[in-house]
């Protein structure tokens, strides 16, 4: 076995396991939004701290969940064209659609990276602070 392979069987691995692990996360998220729903609309004593965690678990399930969802193939795709191309024609775009939305992210945080020093010096100007 080669050490691709080998790189490649280990965080198909780690994927499947964590995306196990997150589907009881699931039930954790049913019964925050209930306590949410509960405390807010029956003893009319609604809470931020639940509203806020439920957002930042959300997301964070969003973003650990990607991995085994594109392994599975479980993300939504519109088959007129894809349906219709060969098997080979079929792996280049899955390729592209995994490999693209990555390399965007990546790009605007580099980007943001290069102009925050110039955001940083007009910015107090802008905002009359000196």
């Amino acid at each position: 076995m080669s050490a691709f392979t080998a790189i490649v069987k280990t965080i198909n691995w780690i994927n499947e396991w964590v995306g196990d692990k997150l589907a009881y996360l699931l039930f954790g998220f049913f019964l925050l939004i209930l306590l949410q729903v509960i405390l807010r609309y029956i003893f009319n004593a609604p809470t931020v701290w639940a509203s806020e965690l439920s957002q930042m678990l959300f997301g964070a399930y969003v973003i650990l969940s990607g991995g085994y969802i594109l392994r599975r193939g479980g993300h939504v795709n519109v088959d007129i064209l894809y349906s219709r191309l060969p098997p080979k024609a079929r792996a280049l775009t899955d390729i592209y659609r995994s490999v693209i939305p990555y390399t965007l992210v990546e790009l605007g945080g580099l980007i943001l990276i290069m102009i925050f020093p110039q955001i940083a010096l007009w910015l107090p100007r802008m905002l009359g602070l000196y």
